[in-house]
């Protein structure tokens, strides 16, 4: 399995070079835009067909005798993300497109492109009523799709709590999107002419706002999924996937509380400097599940 793993963490790792071999700044225009989308869609394409080969792997235990650990496997390339030194935008694009097209896989049966789209449409309306749907910021995208795909697996009667290895894929996969999505906001900041003034990376007031509330429900979904999965001995793929929970609930939370400072002091005339390492560690606290 390790060695199936390195082969395909290798082509995923020849596909973001060639995207960066191949463009070095984000698109000018919008038609470049849509064609530059276009390819981004095609190398995704090309890395889910390759995982075609490789869904169906030996079973690690009698307990997922029925499931399909080739998930672990998608979610180890995806994991790339956090070794990848200059995420530049085109970077970011492409890892965006891949979570997006890995949770769709995931979610599949349900329902999964209209619960994105609506998620899509509160957060981007949260910031501007007036803001057409097919020009949503990448950002906001970003966030949308992680903040869906765990309200999917936090609800009553999920099916995601039985399947093990999926589980604790799609949670890790959620991760990994949301931060990509954090770091879309980063980079966006960085690049404005001026600066946000006490709002850490977000360029508004409204954008602050949004983002509060969106940290908020993911916080939500995260509490329910720790209440929701049972720990149960002998079952690790389980009992990961509880652990990660509480890892997320404790970093997201933090970064909520960091978010509602921004919003608290909007108003003043001291600037607040955006810094994802603060940003991204968890919440010093205990934890008695």
């Amino acid at each position: 399995m390790l060695d199936i793993g390195t082969k395909c963490i290798t082509l995923l790792i020849k596909v973001v070079d060639s995207l960066i071999t191949q463009r070095h700044s984000p698109p000018s225009s919008d038609k470049e835009n849509d064609t530059f989308e276009e390819w981004i869609g095609s190398c995704v394409g090309f890395v889910m067909e390759s995982f075609k080969q490789y869904s169906k792997l030996p079973s690690l235990a009698d307990e997922e005798a029925r499931d399909d650990t080739g998930w672990l496997l998608i979610e180890i390339v995806i994991r790339s993300w956090n070794s990848v030194e200059d995420k530049q935008e085109n970077v970011m694009m492409f890892y965006s497109s891949l979570c997006n097209a890995v949770l769709g896989k995931c979610f599949e049966g349900h329902e999964w492109d209209e619960e994105l789209q609506q998620v899509i449409l509160k957060i981007s309306t949260r910031v501007n009523k007036d803001r057409i749907e097919s020009h949503v910021p990448l950002r906001y995208k970003t966030i949308a799709t992680a903040e869906t795909a765990l309200d999917l697996l936090a609800r009553p009667g999920s099916t995601f709590l039985i399947d093990n290895p999926l589980l604790l894929a799609t949670v890790r996969i959620a991760n990994i999107c949301e931060q990509v999505g954090i770091e879309l906001f980063n980079h966006n900041i960085q690049n404005q002419d001026v600066p946000s003034v006490n709002r850490g990376f977000c360029e508004s007031d409204a954008e602050a706002a949004m983002l509060y509330e969106h940290l908020d429900c993911v916080c939500k979904s995260l509490q329910l999924l720790k209440r929701l999965i049972k720990v149960v001995v002998n079952k690790p793929f389980i009992m990961r996937a509880k652990e990660l929970v509480l890892l997320l609930l404790s970093i997201t939370d933090k970064q909520r509380q960091t978010v509602q400072r921004w919003e608290k002091g909007r108003k003043s005339d001291v600037r607040r400097q955006s810094d994802l390492s603060c940003f991204m560690k968890p919440k010093q606290e205990d934890d008695s599940d």
